[in-house]
């Protein structure tokens, strides 16, 4: 999924906005929110989730819609700047919350993401590969994505992998955003009480053992291990 960035000399790719990101995240999870009911969870079981320091996550998003949709023409370090802003708050988030399922690895997608860009000076480098395999389109207007950079640094880190043209929202990803997206679905299992998740997540006390009180930021009704 594409990354905040900047292009220096090279093609460039369209400037895909936060939305676009979220409706990429929203596709890629479809299929296991339909798999809570199918395999004896309940979607009602997110009722009983409470994170902590929401407002300071939805800040973060709001901050990336800024700088990747309504004003992507701006200053370039300022955009740069703000990029880093919204990546350290949605990590801090991650962290103060990381006794949720799956948050621990969303938030290592996250930072190998982070990583990547502050190595490549705000920019998330793409392989060539990749963008073909896309058919991500040249572009050079505005605050960028993904990009091929001449010589990058932490190129494993990059996009290196790409969603066929030929399938709805093509686009090209990295290994971030493969744990990103492996975190977010284990924790729609684990959350809904799927019987997927169930195995390592749930687990009678014995006699000897006094129940899990539920703790804020987990699900009331789901036992940590």
């Amino acid at each position: 999924m594409p990354k905040i960035g900047e292009c220096a000399d090279h093609p460039q790719v369209p400037n895909f906005g936060t939305e676009e990101i979220v409706v990429l995240l929203v596709v890629a999870l479809l299929p296991f929110i339909a798999l809570v009911p199918l395999t004896g969870g309940s979607i009602r079981q997110f009722a009983d989730l409470r994170l902590r320091w929401t407002p300071l996550l939805f800040g973060a998003l709001a901050l990336a819609v800024v700088v990747t949709t309504l004003f992507p023409a701006g200053d370039r370090d300022v955009h740069r700047a703000l990029n880093y802003l919204a990546y350290l708050a949605a990590i801090v988030v991650l962290a103060r919350n990381r006794a949720v399922p799956g948050l621990r690895t969303i938030a290592v997608g996250t930072v190998g993401n982070m990583v990547a860009i502050a190595a490549n000076r705000g920019v998330m480098p793409a392989s060539v590969s990749a963008l073909r395999l896309a058919g991500l389109p040249v572009s050079d207007r505005g605050f960028l994505s993904s990009n091929v950079v001449a010589h990058p640094t932490l190129s494993m880190l990059g996009d290196i992998f790409a969603v066929p043209k030929w399938v709805p929202f093509a686009n090209v990803f990295s290994i971030g955003d493969v744990l990103i997206v492996a975190g977010a679905a284990w924790a729609i299992l684990a959350i809904g009480q799927s019987w997927l998740a169930l195995p390592r997540l749930s687990r009678r006390p014995t006699r000897r053992e006094k129940p899990t009180r539920a703790v804020e930021g987990e699900p009331t009704n789901t036992t940590l291990v």
